[in-house]
């Protein structure tokens, strides 16, 4: 499975690239929406299983990056990483066509389920 992570906080984006490497999945990395923006223009929805992006990023922050992602009819599965659980946060989330949002800090196992649970939903 390729999953593409945007996240600006290089310790937290090691840390998941090095986790889900370990778990077999191919991880593509950007720093911020516009790069993340940019690979998926360059790749097809078949080169691009799920997004794992953070809410807090530069410039375009992760609700953004959902929003441009849905404009562009892309259906891959999104998970919205925040340290900022606020339910206005979350239902925004959900309005803008997130399929899942995941408080930090969480443990790997709590974000391989979230994995396999957005993408059972699309079977």
């Amino acid at each position: 499975m390729n999953i593409l992570i945007v996240d600006d906080e290089m310790d937290q984006l090691r840390s998941l690239k090095l986790g889900l490497r370990s778990r077999g999945f191919s991880i593509h990395a950007t720093f911020n929406a516009e790069a993340a923006i940019g690979y998926l223009g360059r790749n097809s929805d078949s080169d691009v299983d799920i997004v794992i992006t953070d809410y807090l990023l530069p410039g375009m922050d992760g609700l953004d990056l959902v929003r441009a992602i849905r404009a562009r009819d892309r259906i891959v599965p999104i998970i919205l990483m925040t340290a900022y659980g606020e339910k206005e946060l979350l239902l925004e989330a959900f309005k803008a066509g997130c399929d899942s949002v995941i408080e930090k800090p969480f443990a790997l196992c709590e974000l391989l389920k979230e994995i396999e649970r957005v993408k059972s939903l699309e079977t």
